[in-house]
């Protein structure tokens, strides 16, 4: 497996394992100190993480069938680097450790939607077997 594959497959796992983690703390913790409004948006960046480190694997195994695709080389690093943004930004503001996700997640939501229009790019023009 190259060695940038192996990187954004073990992300996408670690991702999945914190936003498994994120939600039971959101649901057991944060329930109580958060208000309704504040509790949704911490959960749609759980779901939005969890569903993009899922998609991570799905670009790992894309990198394996098209090993010579640059866009798809790129696609996946913009879409780790596009979750973190987007979801470190909304926990940072909803746990208070800043006053708002500001102008963070929505670039890193753009990065997110770049990168799988990237892949599917990547893949529809990629060789046919």
């Amino acid at each position: 497996m190259d060695p940038g594959t192996r990187v954004l497959a073990t992300a996408g796992a670690l991702l999945a394992s914190l936003a498994a983690a994120l939600a039971a703390a959101g649901s057991h913790v944060l329930a109580q100190r958060l208000d309704a409004a504040a509790l949704a948006s911490f959960n749609t960046a759980v779901a939005f993480q969890f569903v993009n480190s899922l998609g991570l694997f799905a670009v790992a195994w894309a990198r394996e069938s098209l090993p010579g695709s640059r866009l798809l080389r790129l696609s996946g690093w913009l879409l780790l680097a596009g979750t973190i943004l987007f979801c470190g930004s909304i926990y940072a503001a909803r746990l208070g450790l800043i006053a708002t996700a500001g102008t963070t997640a929505p670039i890193g939501g753009s990065a997110v939607i770049l990168a799988w229009l990237g892949v599917a790019l990547a893949i529809a023009s990629g060789p046919s077997r």
